[in-house]
């Protein structure tokens, strides 16, 4: 199954997402209690990669604890999981109000 798949990719993105922050961001060390540093950080290419695999591994680790949710639920995940494909929060957002006082969250 393909889904059984996304462990080892999950490994994979934060192994690098690990090492592209120990290897540095380019120069500037990145004080992430300052937005400016940050900014500053996420504009190296280092950075800009960094940035790329959090959010891909969280997207992901995200829209598969909806799906599987869903099938354990029995219910529909296709908006939620359209929202977390184009953008992660607002399809977590969507999910949760959706199974709101359902039994389907927390299991």
């Amino acid at each position: 199954q393909v889904v059984r798949l996304a462990t080892p990719l999950y490994a994979a993105l934060g192994a690098s997402y690990v090492a592209l922050l120990a290897s540095g961001w380019g120069g500037e060390r990145v004080d992430f209690r300052d937005p400016e540093t940050v900014r500053a950080g996420l504009a190296q290419p280092r950075g800009f990669l960094a940035g790329w695999a959090h959010y891909i591994a969280f997207d992901l680790f995200v829209g598969r604890w909806i799906w599987e949710q869903g099938l354990t639920g029995r219910r529909s995940t296709r908006v939620a999981l359209l929202l977390t494909w184009l953008a992660g929060p607002a399809g977590l957002t969507v999910w949760l109000g959706q199974t709101r006082g359902r039994g389907v969250v927390g299991r």
